[in-house]
């Protein structure tokens, strides 16, 4: 079994500047700092991290996501969830003949050094 990997451990690796984070990150990644981090919140931080410090802007179309068939399952998330899918930030779930993106399932540390990496090689193309 994996180590936990915590919604801290992914801030950290996302951004070490901590002055920074009170203007990305919500009161609740603060106050679930040691909580195992899921593919949802890891969406939505990258995602604001996207949009806040990289002044990314969101993809207009996100109906290619609606492939994915949870992307409604964390009505809050959707949003978060399809502009890093889309980008290829966050990769889907191939479950039979669907597709998901898990938004529910643990990050393990491993995982999150891909989405970061992913991230990083979306991140010299996009700016």
């Amino acid at each position: 079994m994996d180590e936990m990997f915590s919604v801290g451990d992914f801030i950290e690796m996302l951004d070490e500047d901590v002055v920074s984070w009170s203007w990305w990150t919500e009161d609740q990644d603060l106050m679930n700092w040691d909580r195992q981090l899921d593919r949802r919140t890891a969406a939505r931080l990258i995602h604001m991290y996207m949009k806040v410090v990289k002044r990314v802007e969101d993809l207009k179309d996100i109906t290619p996501a609606y492939e994915l068939r949870d992307l409604f399952d964390c009505r809050v998330c959707a949003n978060h969830v399809a502009q890093v899918y889309l980008r290829g930030i966050m990769p889907g779930v191939k479950v039979g003949d669907i597709e998901i993106f898990d938004v529910y399932k643990d990050v393990s540390r491993e995982e999150a050094e891909d989405i970061l990496k992913q991230f990083s090689n979306i991140n010299n193309v996009i700016l």
